[in-house]
């Protein structure tokens, strides 16, 4: 089972925004009655949930998930994907990069535009503010910042089918998450790592002084139109 959320007609980060969530990874059978364990053969069943999937009409938008390691299928990798207007994915597998099942994990992404004489966009991965890189990847298209599909934890049967992803493969998340906390802009290796260290428990809307508790972020305070907002309705100021 996931989380459908409504279509998001104006989604206000056309050129930059980050996403930052924790999240647990549970056996894709723990918890499932014992006939339908017994009925279905795990060993033979790729699992490989998804996080969220935020896509436009025309197919564009980003989309995040995790695949479990044929040798060892307690450890998962990191897919990150950038769907152009055509629909054409641009992936990113970080390499070194390891999930491990039962574990809670921090991720914090930013997606940026590409500037200037560079075109190609800029993807930054933070996992458990141990794990830090940029690598180049195209930024997501909108379609004019329309999101009609926005699935949190699964991913629909129809993009499965589109991208000829294999049918005996569990995009269902079981396990656990955070909430997930979306930015209209870019935030620097700093901020993400301020937000890492206020917990997985935290679950309010950012104001000043939840950064400066931590004492990781400066203290000088931008408001702008958070992608929160569009979510949850919650004021989410950016803390730079």
């Amino acid at each position: 089972s996931g989380l459908t959320l409504p279509e998001i007609p104006n989604w206000p980060a056309q050129k930059e925004f980050s996403v930052c969530l924790w999240f647990r990874i549970e056996a894709p059978h723990s918890g499932l009655s014992e006939f339908y364990s017994n009925t279905v053969n795990f060993d033979e069943v790729l699992y490989a949930p998804t996080l969220f999937s935020f896509r436009s009409p025309n197919g564009g938008g980003f989309e995040v998930s995790a695949r479990a390691q044929s040798s060892q299928k307690e450890q998962f990798r990191l897919l990150i994907k950038s769907f152009t207007a055509t629909g054409e994915a641009n992936l990113c597998i970080p390499p070194n990069f390891t999930v491990r099942m039962g574990s809670w994990h921090f991720l914090a992404l930013t997606f940026a535009s590409g500037s200037g004489f560079s075109r190609k966009g800029e993807l930054t991965i933070l996992l458990d503010d141990t794990q830090y890189i940029k690598s180049p990847m195209a930024f997501p298209n909108f379609d004019n910042g329309t999101i009609s599909s926005a699935c949190i934890a699964y991913l629909p049967e129809e993009l499965r089918e589109a991208h000829n992803q294999n049918t005996n493969m569990i995009t269902s998340l079981r396990g656990q998450m955070s909430t997930i906390y979306f930015f209209s802009a870019a935030l620097s290796e700093g901020q993400l790592r301020g937000i890492h260290a206020l917990g997985a428990a935290y679950s309010y809307c950012f104001e000043p002084y939840s950064a400066l508790r931590v004492g990781a972020l400066d203290r000088k305070v931008k408001t702008v139109d958070p992608v929160s907002s569009v979510l949850d309705g919650s004021l989410t100021p950016l803390v730079m």
